[in-house]
């Protein structure tokens, strides 16, 4: 990990900007239209009522608003927080498509706790109504863990693969998704981050990390220009 660059950080602010404008307007444009539909389907199983409401698990549920800033600290250039953004919006338009296919409903009992109120009345506002599958929160947790990988070193990758997992875990816990949905989203999550780059560009990027004997200074190496793999 190293300083972050203007440039980085000035595509990371735009970056920023366009993901929260596009997911305002798909993920609560799809919700408006879904609440006129006469049907939404539960696509859950019943045993899946009984997951326990933990009305704790809400503050991981929103430390996922953190996890964004971490791709400036670990991205080596602005192009990639250009290819992250660009992943993003793939992620958020086709989930948008999902929603207005098969909108959904929770098949939770009614839940509450007195402590805990205004967490969850704001929650009902974030969430939506019938955007449940898949699970945007899974996908773009995904996408993001998946874009800072290359750049971590093993104990950052537990850190941050425990967190996701965290996350994931919580959308079940304060019952705001079931368990198809988390699964979808994790499947949604992996294609776009497979496949969407394969439509940005060729231009491609090689990172070297390395450390010098003796426990002397680290470095970094980058090579930039077209890419191609052959057997």
């Amino acid at each position: 990990m190293r300083k972050m660059e203007a440039s980085v950080i000035r595509a990371f602010l735009y970056a920023s900007g366009w993901l929260i404008v596009l997911f305002s307007v798909v993920f609560y444009g799809t919700d408006y239209f879904t609440t006129l539909r006469d049907r939404h389907f539960g696509v859950y199983l019943e045993c899946e009522k009984r997951i326990p409401y933990v009305p704790q698990a809400y503050l991981v549920y929103y430390s996922v608003f953190l996890l964004p800033f971490f791709v400036p600290v670990y991205a080596k250039s602005a192009r990639l927080i250009k290819v992250w953004a660009v992943r993003m919006s793939a992620c958020i338009v086709v989930a948008g498509s999902l929603f207005l296919i098969l909108p959904a409903k929770l098949g939770y009992p009614p839940t509450s706790n007195s402590n805990w109120e205004f967490i969850e009345r704001i929650t009902a506002i974030v969430i939506g109504r019938h955007n449940l599958i898949p699970s945007l929160h899974v996908a773009l947790t995904y996408i993001i863990v998946a874009t800072l990988w290359i750049h971590q070193r093993s104990f950052e990758r537990v850190i941050f693969v425990s967190w996701a997992l965290l996350l994931s875990l919580s959308t079940l816990l304060i019952h705001a998704h079931h368990v198809l949905d988390v699964l979808a989203g994790l499947l949604l999550g992996i294609t776009a981050y497979r496949y969407t780059g394969r439509f940005i560009d060729t231009l491609g990027h090689l990172f070297i990390f390395g450390k010098v004997p003796d426990g002397g200074a680290g470095f970094t190496g980058e090579i930039r220009g077209e890419i191609s793999l052959s057997r």
